[in-house]
């Protein structure tokens, strides 16, 4: 989370408004209180007790519209903080954000495939085919990075999202994303951008309501890195292109995430 604090402040935002920090592991919460000392949020939700921080827990039933975007909580359920194990994995907050024309993205913390599915049980108007969803599209935060206990077919099946985003570190040792929930989402036709080959990824939507992404690592690509994906040969990096992009780019850093989740599937 403290590399968050020079980032804000190179985009000039000093205050937040509202900070949501999803459980208690490191990987979620480590710089808490660094980040709340640099910009003051105004109000911090979180799934646990953080020591010194004046914090709200964050359950279903709480939502606010910020310049007519929607913000809601869909878990955890619980109606108070004494039900619960105070920050662990399923616990996370699950966050689910709604712009004025429909398009949402569903930010999940490590939810595990149990919690997942009760939220699918539970939670008939996220579905794909509700009245509520109409066309408008879904992107969503692949649940505990990917791992082999999250990302069911059954959610991905409900939800229908386009996209799903895979925040995980480069040949982390926990092998995230696993190979099943590559298949899984190759099954259902779901694009995969993962931070780990992409960098830190930006979402914007287009005009037409289709979700639209920036990468780090292609905007401010580096002489050092790697020229092809996974150590693809040229001769594959051409057959990548013809088969999935309309006009060859001429580097890798312009091929489109289809390209980079095609290589993905044939590792």
């Amino acid at each position: 989370m403290c590399q968050a604090i020079p980032q804000l402040f190179a985009q000039g935002i000093r205050r937040l408004d509202a900070l949501v920090v999803s459980h208690r592991d490191d990987d979620h919460a480590s710089g808490l209180n660094d980040l709340y000392a640099s910009h003051r949020p105004k109000v911090v939700y979180t799934s646990y007790r953080a020591a010194g921080l004046d914090t709200q827990f964050c359950r279903l039933g709480q939502s606010w519209v910020w310049d007519g975007v929607w913000f809601r909580f869909l878990y955890p359920f619980a109606p108070s903080p004494e039900t619960w194990t105070l920050g662990a994995n399923e616990d996370s907050c699950v966050l689910e954000i709604i712009d004025r024309g429909g398009r949402r993205l569903l930010l999940t913390g490590d939810i595990p495939i149990a919690v997942e599915d009760e939220m699918v049980g539970r939670m008939p108007w996220l579905h794909a085919n509700a009245p509520s969803r109409s066309s408008s599209a879904m992107v969503v935060m692949a649940p505990h990075h990917g791992s082999r206990g999250s990302t069911s077919e059954e959610l991905l099946q409900a939800l229908r999202p386009r996209a799903a985003i895979a925040q995980a570190g480069y040949r982390n040792r926990f092998g995230h994303p696993h190979a099943d929930v590559l298949q899984r989402l190759s099954d259902e036709n779901v694009i995969l951008l993962r931070t780990d080959w992409f960098g830190a990824i930006r979402l914007s939507w287009s005009v037409e309501g289709e979700p639209v992404f920036a990468c780090a690592r292609a905007e401010r690509a580096r002489l050092w890195h790697r020229p092809r994906p996974l150590g693809a040969s040229a001769a594959q990096e051409q057959a990548m292109f013809a088969r999935y992009c309309a006009v060859q780019p001429p580097s890798i850093f312009q091929a489109t995430p289809r390209t980079w989740l095609a290589w993905g599937e044939q590792r």
